[in-house]
Formats: structure tokens, C-alpha cells, sequence
């Protein structure tokens, strides 16, 4: 065993991954977190940013955040969008012309932003 690694990790890695993964299935569910387009607003995410993409890409957006409060992003700056769900945030960034890779902890989300890619 090496230092630092907790079993109980595992067990909440495995919590989270299977949590997102059943809002990529059921993203009708109650989750107890607000959820697609209203909660980006709600968020502080700019009407204008959300404007031509289809219901079908906010059904399983589930953003916790702004990452636009966090302080401008650049032109040529690379953004890493860590825990891109379904990549609405990436979906954005790429839209607005930034070169921005998306990674997330479930197969499953990632697979709904594949699969609702043609329609951003």
C-alpha cells in the first residue's frame, strides 16, 4: 500500500462517478441541484452565450459554477474544463472560439455531449 491512498477514496470516486452517470441516463431526476439553463443564469452565465443551443444539450447540464467569474480567459489561452459533464462550459468556450478540452469522471456524460455535439 503507498502513502496516502485511502480506500474510502475509491468508494467516493466510484459514489461520484455513478451519481453523474445516472444523470446522463435520467436527466429528468430530482439530483437536489439545480440544473440546465435556468440554473446557468441563475449562475451568472450571459444570456447571449446561451442563445442557439437546443434544449436537448441542457438536459443533463448540471453546472455548479461560473468559470467565467473565476477571471477573463485570453485569446490562445488552452482551457481544461475539469468536470465538463456533457460540456455545455466547452461547448461555450468553443463556440466564443477558445480551444478548450473537456474531461469528466463519467463515460456516460460524456457520452450525451458526443451524442448532442452536432446540434451546438
Amino acid at each position: 500500500m503507498s502513502a496516502g491512498y485511502d480506500n474510502g477514496s475509491c468508494d467516493l470516486f466510484e459514489q461520484i462517478r455513478a451519481l453523474y452517470s445516472e444523470l446522463a441516463l435520467h436527466p429528468e431526476k430530482d439530483f437536489g441541484w439545480g440544473k440546465g439553463k435556468e440554473n446557468a443564469l441563475a449562475l451568472g452565465y450571459n444570456h447571449n452565450w446561451l442563445e442557439g443551443l437546443p434544449d436537448a444539450v441542457w438536459e443533463s447540464s448540471s453546472a455548479v459554477g461560473n468559470p467565467f467569474s473565476c477571471g477573463p480567459i485570453h485569446p490562445g489561452e488552452t482551457v481544461i474544463d475539469l468536470g465538463c459533464g456533457s460540456g455545455t462550459f466547452t461547448t461555450l468556450l468553443a463556440r466564443a472560439g477558445y480551444h478548450c478540452v473537456g474531461l469528466d469522471i463519467s463515460a456516460k456524460l460524456l457520452e450525451v455531449g458526443r451524442r448532442t455535439a452536432p446540434a451546438r
